[in-house]
């Protein structure tokens, strides 16, 4: 039971941060216009940085959960 719980708890996250990292760049092609003064690799950067906050978050609040109990 343990086992299963945490395959779908790391599912999660996978596809959260999946979804997370699609919906940056679809706000990136979406805002083209807006951030057309930044290079390709400085989109690329700020994805980047942010998919990792977001699983810095996700695995934090894991952890505080699995604490709680």
């Amino acid at each position: 039971m343990q086992k299963i719980i945490k395959a779908i708890k790391y599912a999660l996250i996978i596809i959260s941060s999946i979804i997370a990292v699609g919906y940056i760049v679809y706000i990136c092609l979406a805002y083209n216009d807006m951030l057309t003064a930044l290079p390709l690799r400085m989109h690329i950067e700020i994805i980047v940085f942010i998919w990792l906050i977001f699983n810095a978050i996700v695995l934090l609040i894991s952890h505080i959960i699995k604490t709680r109990k």
